[in-house]
């Protein structure tokens, strides 16, 4: 026989733990020491295995509780215990997936974030902002290329100024595409009528306005 601070010692379980089996029924009634101390006998700490392996794969009290039940009245538990490890598997598996999606929208706004600390004077990812010598040279060069400004309303913050700069980007016949989101203002350099900018920039969720070319 063992008192129940032994047992409680060898399954690393608090005594309390051991005296809420009992009261719930999943332990038998424990006999006691001349002292009154509480004796669990070997049944006892075999169902107590069974208890706690059946609380490590995620069984609650109540489902180990209705388990020891059946196996009390002489009844094989297997089928009840295989329906609910489907159950717990199934749910795992849907957790997992949850997981996953989770972990993917934290990866890709990780991303954007750190796109956005690059971008530290206003533009959007990759672009400096400051116009490439080259850039001018290259406009004089093809003078069917046409520089168009629009001011953008709806625009608060970098990644704003990423996603239309990447829908402008994708417009057939754009060069270039420059946001700022500090000044609330894209610059877009290419073959392409304004009309379709300015639908590809509402198509994302924002309004754009044609400057003109002595606009402050």
């Amino acid at each position: 026989m063992y008192q129940i601070g032994q047992v409680a010692k060898l399954f690393r379980v608090s005594r309390r733990t051991l005296r809420r089996y009992e009261q719930r029924g999943l332990l038998p009634p424990a006999k006691r020491s001349v002292g009154g101390f509480r004796l669990y006998n070997e049944t006892s700490l075999s169902r107590l295995h069974a208890i706690q392996a059946a609380r490590h794969i995620g069984f609650s009290l109540a489902e180990v509780q209705s388990l020891l039940l059946m196996r009390d009245r002489g009844l094989k538990p297997c089928g009840q215990v295989r329906l609910q490890l489907a159950r717990k598997l199934a749910s795992v598996r849907i957790g997992l997936g949850v997981l996953e999606e989770l972990q993917a929208v934290l990866e890709d706004r990780l991303v954007r974030m750190e796109a956005c600390l690059a971008a530290d004077d206003g533009f959007g990812a990759g672009d400096s902002g400051k116009r490439d010598p080259a850039d001018d040279e290259k406009g004089k060069e093809v003078e069917a290329m046409a520089t168009t400004k629009f001011s953008i309303k709806g625009m608060t913050c970098s990644h704003c100024a990423m996603t239309i700069e990447g829908a402008l980007s994708k417009v057939d016949g754009v060069e270039k595409a420059r946001v700022n989101y500090l000044k609330k203002e894209a610059e877009v350099r290419g073959t392409i009528e304004t009309a379709t900018l300015i639908k590809a920039v509402e198509q994302v969720g924002y309004q754009a306005i044609p400057r003109e070319s002595g606009d402050a």
